[in-house]
């Protein structure tokens, strides 16, 4: 018996909750040997339970991210967004793999950022304040107002006064983020 068949097998014999990490050796496994059946076990464990399912769909966002071009990236984003839940990690490697293409299409970035602050803004205040960076840089700088009062609305407690102070902190060159 192979070592990835033996592998696979082991998997049944553990309880769902405790399995991630054998499905990461296996995923690594199969990724490392360019094997065919990588893609059918990211689908497959694209719809497991939650504790499978939200590391799976970081590792074959980012996975395509490597091996194909963006149209597939994309491709990949729109299906799985519909399998939720997903991490807040999926939505920022989606996010990156945009950024990073040398002719940025705003809208693609934009709504990769509307989608993660519709699952994330009420916690997550430096989402925001990448948000606001991306079109003050790159999209249209007079969302950026908006988007402020928008993350003012969602963050409540420290992660509201967290915001604020950040914010306040770019605006008057004290602190730096990445453009």
């Amino acid at each position: 018996m192979c070592v990835l068949q033996k592998l696979v097998n082991a998997k049944y014999n553990l309880l769902w909750q405790e399995s991630w990490p054998l499905w990461e050796i296996i995923l690594d496994f199969l990724s490392s040997n360019n094997s065919p059946k990588l893609v059918k076990m990211l689908e497959k464990g694209s719809t497991r339970q939650r504790e499978i399912s939200i590391p799976i769909k970081d590792f074959y966002i980012q996975w395509i991210g490597l091996t194909s071009g963006i149209q597939e990236v994309r491709q990949l984003y729109h299906r799985l967004q519909q399998l939720k839940p997903l991490s807040l990690q999926f939505y920022k490697t989606y996010l990156d793999l945009e950024e990073t293409q040398s002719i940025k299409k705003v809208k693609f970035i934009r709504q990769g950022y509307e989608d993660a602050v519709n699952e994330y803004g009420g916690l997550n205040p430096d989402l925001w304040l990448d948000y606001i960076r991306f079109e003050s840089t790159h999209g249209k700088p007079e969302n950026a107002g908006v988007l402020y009062y928008r993350a003012i609305k969602n963050l409540t407690g420290d992660q509201n006064t967290d915001f604020i102070s950040k914010h306040t902190l770019i605006q008057t060159g004290h602190l730096h983020t990445e453009s």
